[in-house]
């Protein structure tokens, strides 16, 4: 087990809430397309913004990264210097000997109990409000590792649903713009850290690595399916999701938006 000593992440999190109440927050994915955008407007666009950063794109975008999210999926080591986010680590496994703020667990893996799957079953997006961040005395392992609480996410699939968006509702973000969350891949490369072969090279203790629980395909249909509840659950909160993408295989329902609309 990670040596770091995990805090209190009940009053993190009520500390946390809404701390970036209205504002805009720009999730930066790990698409193989996030880096063909023109760098000097994507680094303009994200200095006005706040911004959340998943897994590598941090290492492309540290400057302007103000959350950093990752799960155990490729993980690697990262160094912030003087720079730290707010770091966010989600794992099925244990804790890592990285410098993170929050950890959580994620316990589940069963695809009938997914919110994917469980959104569809009911064709409504009120089950993912049981997973709110919010929601702590509910959705908490006892005991684990060591004796601490660890408080457990969702099986989504994918960790923008088992826990990005909720980060960002958690937050206070009032608009969501997703840059690089394509769902679509570059040839056979699924994602812009790993080769034109699709491996990924560098250095990890991924326990997935060799046998991953979901192929890309299925994970990406089960979560373009689930982005229709997500839409309607922050829409409800009066927050919009939005997507910048040259790819036009999110739902109708999700407004897209051109890179120099946000400039």
């Amino acid at each position: 087990m990670s040596s770091k000593k995990i805090k209190n992440q009940k009053l993190t999190l009520k500390n946390l809430k809404n701390k970036f109440e209205g504002q805009r927050v720009i999730v930066l994915g790990c698409s193989p397309y996030l880096t063909d955008y023109n760098k000097f407007d994507l680094e303009k666009v994200l200095s006005k913004n706040k911004v959340m950063g998943i897994k590598q794109a941090y290492k492309i975008f540290k400057n302007f990264v103000d959350i950093h999210v990752y799960n155990c999926c490729n993980i690697e080591e990262y160094n912030y210097e003087n720079q730290k986010p707010l770091v966010v680590e989600a794992s099925s496994t244990i804790p890592s000997n990285n410098s993170f703020d929050m950890f959580f667990h994620i316990k589940e893996r069963n695809e009938e109990n997914s919110l994917s799957s469980v959104c569809s079953k009911t064709n409504s997006s009120d089950f993912l409000s049981n997973w709110s961040l919010s929601n702590y005395e509910n959705n908490v392992l006892s005991s684990a590792w060591h004796g601490l609480d660890i408080h457990l996410r969702p099986f989504g699939p994918g960790i923008m649903s088992e826990l990005v968006f909720y980060l960002c509702e958690h937050l206070g973000f009032s608009e969501i713009i997703l840059i690089g969350c394509d769902n679509e891949p570059k040839k056979n490369q699924t994602h812009f850290y790993r080769n034109k072969k699709n491996e990924y090279e560098a250095a990890s203790n991924d326990p997935h690595k060799t046998s991953p629980w979901l192929d890309f395909e299925k994970e990406k249909k089960m979560f373009l399916n689930l982005m229709t509840y997500w839409n309607d659950w922050f829409l409800k909160k009066n927050k919009k999701i939005k997507l910048v993408s040259n790819f036009n295989n999110y739902p109708d329902c999700i407004e897209k938006l051109e890179l120099n609309e946000l400039l």
